[in-house]
């Protein structure tokens, strides 16, 4: 059985407990009262056996019924920690309102500098060399081979010669 801590009766229990003494106190008359007949007495031990197993049976029932209507004592680890949030919360808050104020300061402070692209006026050409295409030189400038055959006014085929100066991109 489970150890029992010292508790105090509460007043719902008290019906329980006097109906549990009240039938203990019944089974000690009944066995008092009885004559030592045999035929009577096993029946009445076979009853009695009955009504012993079925007060066990009341017992444990309470002692889960305490279990379950007293204050467990697993919680209070988690208990503990709710409080302490609760404590910490509103600090970690503050700390997070000022850090958020440090940063919108700086995002104020600083002014925005605008990159933008300046677009070279000068015009840009490559000499071929031997053993390269109109591909391998699109490639090289990241120029589409339809734009370069565009600007210089190449044939369908876009053949090319070595030391032949070709336009890449136009000046403005």
């Amino acid at each position: 059985m489970a150890k029992l801590k010292n508790r105090p009766v509460r007043d719902s229990q008290m019906p329980l407990i006097l109906a549990i003494a009240g039938g203990l106190v019944l089974i000690v008359f009944i066995l008092i009262m009885l004559p030592n007949d045999n035929s009577k007495n096993d029946e009445l031990q076979k009853q009695i056996q009955i009504l012993t197993e079925g007060l066990k049976k009341c017992e444990t029932r309470l002692i889960d019924l305490e279990k379950m209507t007293s204050p467990s004592t697993d919680l209070e680890p988690l208990q503990n920690r709710l409080e302490n949030l609760e404590v910490n919360l509103p600090l970690r808050l503050e700390n997070i309102e000022k850090k958020l104020d440090v940063i919108q300061k700086k995002r104020v402070a600083k002014p925005r500098t605008v990159k933008t692209k300046v677009k070279s006026k000068t015009a840009v050409y490559h000499q071929v060399k031997a053993g390269e295409t109109l591909f391998s030189i699109s490639q090289q400038y990241k120029v589409n081979v339809k734009t370069l055959i565009r600007i210089n006014k190449l044939s369908a085929g876009g053949t090319i010669q070595p030391s032949q100066k070709l336009l890449i991109k136009a000046g403005n």
